[in-house]
């Protein structure tokens, strides 16, 4: 009797027992936890103008760690520089040595100091910074302060046009000791070199070129309506041949553009060229040739009526006037189409048309 009142009792504490191994058993084991991957360094959108980089660095600066601040304050300094901020460059400069940089970094902030001092026209504060870093700088920026260190010196560097244009807003009010000389060469310009049409080489019985200040305008003055390479190629070697066989040193131009807008090498441009009329006029004078026949000449064919300058050519002739103006520093005035030199129809009332256009708009 007691075995059966008790069965109850014991079959409920089995059930519980059961459900609560039951109950256990299927319960999902807790899952480790996963530490939290770092998030990415963060650097501002690269479509974003210096300003807003420069604000978006602002923003988030007093939340860095010492060593994050320290290299956005780098950061910063060169935005500054660019957007000719001197002072506060300089003065973030000065704020990301006191933390934990790099030599190379280190180097950084102390060239960024030296052009902070020249770009206020006081080179001498930032020469001994200059020193300072060169050993650690490579690329661009080592190049960029041996030229700087070496102008302030009185020398006379050279410099790619594309390294001086940099450096130009740096070296008002700090005088050389005569002008620069164009250094690199055309490929400087995005132009096809002179293997590309297979050119002759350049005689030694030429004047060095100084610092470019004028442009001038020419055209080959034969027609050219095909865009083919092979026949560019033909005519760049047949005015070569034409200038060298009057005793020249090489072709007269520095560039010559095709009616596909191909831009090509011609003569070194650390050679004064042979174009403009006689040496004083080719002084200092960047020759540029358009291949093709702009002005009227029926005295010598029907052929020979003045056609357009393709839309391409001067595209390419826009580009590369914009683009020899900022490395140089040549003025807009001083582009010239040949006639105004010389008594000629070259580059023929189309281009000189086109030529006043682009003045105007500058």
């Amino acid at each position: 009797m007691l075995t059966f009142l008790a069965s109850p009792i014991r079959t409920s504490f089995l059930l519980a027992l059961l459900l609560s191994a039951f109950s256990c058993a299927s319960a999902p084991a807790p899952k480790p936890e996963i530490p939290a991957a770092e998030p990415p360094a963060q650097s501002p959108p690269a479509h974003a103008s210096a300003s807003e980089r420069l604000e978006w660095w602002n923003t988030r600066l007093p939340g860095m760690a010492a060593a994050d601040r320290s290299e956005a304050q780098l950061h910063m300094g060169w935005l500054e520089i660019e957007l000719a901020q001197f002072r506060e460059a300089r003065l973030d400069f000065y704020a990301s040595l006191g933390g934990p940089l790099s030599q190379e970094e280190m180097a950084l902030a102390e060239c960024g100091i030296a052009f902070s001092y020249f770009g206020e026209k006081q080179g001498g504060y930032g020469i001994s910074h200059l020193d300072k870093a060169l050993p650690h700088l490579d690329g661009p920026r080592r190049e960029e302060a041996a030229f700087l260190i070496a102008w302030h010196n009185g020398e006379s560097p050279t410099a790619a046009p594309a390294v001086f244009a940099r450096l130009k807003p740096f070296l008002n009010g700090v005088a050389a000791a005569g002008p620069i000389a164009p250094s690199g060469t055309q490929a400087d310009f995005g132009t096809l070199a002179r293997s590309a049409w297979r050119a002759r080489s350049m005689r030694a019985n030429y004047d060095p070129m100084g610092n470019p200040t004028r442009i001038t305008l020419h055209h080959t003055a034969e027609p050219m309506s095909s865009t083919r390479m092979s026949e560019s190629v033909a005519e760049l070697r047949r005015v070569q041949a034409e200038h060298m066989d009057r005793g020249w040193a090489d072709i007269g131009y520095h560039f010559l553009i095709d009616r596909a807008g191909r831009v090509f090498e011609g003569r070194d441009i650390k050679a004064q060229g042979a174009h403009a009329g006689n040496k004083q006029l080719n002084r200092n004078n960047i020759g540029i040739c358009l291949l093709g026949n702009f002005a009227n000449q029926l005295d010598r064919g029907s052929e020979y009526r003045a056609q357009k300058p393709s839309a391409k050519q001067l595209s390419a002739l826009k580009a590369l006037l914009d683009d020899l103006r900022q490395a140089y520093g040549i003025r807009g005035n001083m582009i010239y189409g040949h006639a105004e030199l010389k008594q000629t129809e070259c580059p023929g009332v189309l281009m000189s048309s086109w030529l006043n256009r682009y003045q105007r708009e500058l």
